[in-house]
């Protein structure tokens, strides 16, 4: 029986983004990508990565998000993080998706939810494409 949950105080300059694909609009996502980025506020900056949709269950992307530790994103920084959820991607064959295509299309996915989410907490202004 559960008798209490507590969740954390939600930042309120934090940024967050979803973004997937999915086969049709409205189905379910063949992989998706969120993010939640949370400026620093002297305690260095914080991003929390999920994929979804391709694997099992959804997967935080940890060694990808140990990368950030202030509000500055570079491309260089974002590449990597992009690199890091590819390679940490779970991948389940579909019926019309393999798992090669999965695995590639979760990277477009993550820098846009990356860039996204940075944008929405005024990281980065809205012109920058990684």
């Amino acid at each position: 029986m559960l008798t209490d949950i507590t969740f954390p105080t939600w930042n309120t300059r934090a940024g967050w983004a979803i973004e997937q694909v999915s086969r049709r609009p409205g189905n379910f996502a063949m992989a998706g990508v969120m993010v939640l980025f949370s400026p620093a506020n002297g305690s260095g900056a914080r991003v929390r990565i999920t994929v979804f949709g391709n694997g099992d269950i959804p997967r935080r992307s940890e060694s990808a998000e140990e990368l950030v530790s202030s509000d500055s994103l570079s491309s260089a920084l974002l590449d990597e993080m992009v690199n890091r959820v590819r390679a940490e991607v779970s991948t389940r064959g579909e019926t019309d998706a393999t798992s090669e295509y999965l695995r590639h299309v979760t990277g477009p996915l993550a820098r846009r939810a990356l860039i996204r989410a940075a944008q929405r907490a005024g990281v980065l202004t809205e012109g920058f494409n990684g």
